[in-house]
């Protein structure tokens, strides 16, 4: 139980981590017009994704060798 605790909280903080950085890169773009701004956003979305799931792996993989 206390295991997924730990799990939960991590969770949560890297998720808060994530958002902040996308709202601070968010108010970047405002400033961004044109056909550049869309790339910007599917990047951003795209770099997000890309850091939960290399945190996720590891994690996991971590995991399986404390056992």
């Amino acid at each position: 139980m206390m295991k997924f605790y730990k799990n939960l909280i991590k969770s949560v903080l890297f998720g808060i981590l994530i958002v902040s950085g996308f709202i601070y890169v968010s108010l970047g773009i405002i400033n961004i017009e044109g056909e550049y701004a869309g790339v910007v956003i599917m990047g951003l979305a795209i770099i997000s994704t890309m850091l939960y799931c290399t945190y996720k792996i590891i994690d996991t993989i971590k995991e399986y060798y404390e056992k």
